[in-house]
């Protein structure tokens, strides 16, 4: 344990020294910074990253505020090292907890293998995903445990930060018990409050205003970020259908469509995708269904596959998925469904290990560009889906111990 800790601080201090101006990491500092100023927080500047958080996640970023930048990015990396074991502690909580019988550490161990790469790319850009990652995980097991508020609180603390989460909200509230639910709106209130009590309503209004035109108001409208390391939906349609926005960027199509027609593609695969997500909660909700680990991965695949920006260090939630996908006993399933199973089982493992010091720049380019982890979550989010009924999951048996539709009975 000495030496692991020991070598967490030395990488800590290494990638701290090369933090600098310019990063993504100096962005949220930044914003920290500002915030405490009363400085405005969502302007532009040459060489500094755009600032896509809500002004909550500002208000956390305080924290930053408090170190010198290199100081404050080797404390974040190293809790970012930290949080790595306690995903993988959490997931197998939840499985075990939410899952009676599922098989051992082997689907776990497999995810992992999996998702290292997700995993060092959120580490190397100094993001916050797997700090958030834990927190909703943190949501499910106090859901589990029936403590309602503070696993709302989580939900709701984690969307305030980055909005991909608000999936987690919506199923706490029509899947929840009714003391979860009924926290969600107080909770919402105070996360849009607290920053205008500290930066006075004046300022505070002002940057919800800023905050919706420099982001939500251009996505909105349209605006698809098409870089070949971005895996949401609409890139994924995008690249594959309409010439580079960029002129580095290399050219994926596979067919040339007009901009309406690859902007109605998108729009009808993202209502079919969270289409499926709420009605598969609302008919669960409706027919008394118990809850299963599946509503969990669905929640954080119609994130990933609808938010504006989804890159490889977005991923690490991933670890959940894949632990509950290998951990269906695919010997159960009928025929064709085994064959579709190890169609996505190749693909993630296929996709996990395609980072660019693996396979190479060229190879990696083609895979991430040619919508690989793309094709991966929709794969995973349809067994998802299918899965979330308890008839759908053959290998179940009257002796497991269910839970009922607001958790542990």
């Amino acid at each position: 344990m000495v030496l692991l800790v020991t070598l967490a601080v030395v990488a800590s201090v290494a990638r701290a020294a090369g933090t600098g101006p310019g990063t993504d990491f100096h962005a949220r500092w930044l914003a920290g910074v500002r915030f405490w100023s009363g400085a405005p927080l969502y302007v532009l500047e040459p060489g500094v990253s755009e600032n896509t958080y809500p002004p909550f996640a500002a208000m956390v970023f305080q924290a930053f505020a408090l170190f010198p930048l290199p100081v404050a990015a080797g404390l974040f990396y190293f809790a970012n090292l930290a949080l790595v074991p306690a995903a993988f502690l959490l997931t197998r909580r939840i499985l075990r907890r939410a899952w009676p019988g599922a098989p051992g550490w082997w689907p776990l161990a497999l995810a992992g293998a999996c998702t290292v790469e997700y995993f060092l790319s959120n580490l190397n850009a100094i993001h916050p995903n797997t700090a958030l990652f834990v927190l909703v995980l943190l949501g499910i097991a106090w859901h589990l445990e029936g403590r309602d508020i503070p696993a709302a609180a989580a939900f709701v603390g984690a969307t305030a930060i980055k909005l991909i989460p608000v999936f987690f909200v919506a199923w706490i509230v029509v899947r929840g018990r009714t003391r979860a639910a009924l926290a969600v709106a107080p909770l919402i209130l105070a996360a849009l409050a607290l920053p205008i009590a500290q930066r006075g309503p004046a300022r505070g209004i002002q940057d919800l205003r800023e905050y919706h035109a420099a982001l939500l108001g251009g996505l909105s409208h349209g605006r698809v970020i098409q870089e070949y390391k971005n895996h949401n939906l609409a890139a994924a349609v995008y690249r594959l259908t309409r010439p580079p926005d960029l002129p580095q960027e290399r050219d994926y199509r596979v067919i040339t469509l007009s901009e309406g027609a690859a902007q109605g593609i998108y729009r009808a695969a993202a209502l079919l995708v969270g289409g499926l997500f709420a009605g598969s909660l609302l008919w669960l909700r409706r027919r008394g269904e118990p809850v299963s680990v599946f509503e969990w991965c669905a929640a954080f695949l119609t994130g990933h596959l609808l938010s504006a920006m989804t890159w490889r260090g977005h991923l690490p939630t991933l670890l959940f998925v894949l632990a509950a996908f290998f951990a269906i006993p695919w010997r159960t399933l009928p025929r064709p469904a085994r064959a579709a199973w190890w169609a996505v089982a190749l693909l993630a493992g296929f996709a996990g290990l395609s980072g660019r010091d693996v396979v190479g720049r060229d190879l990696h380019y083609a895979i991430s560009g040619s919508g690989a982890l793309t094709a991966l979550q929709l794969g995973l989010f349809a067994w998802s889906i299918a899965l979330m009924p308890r008839a759908r999951r053959t290998w179940e048996t009257s002796a497991a111990r269910p839970l009922s539709p607001g958790g542990p009975a």
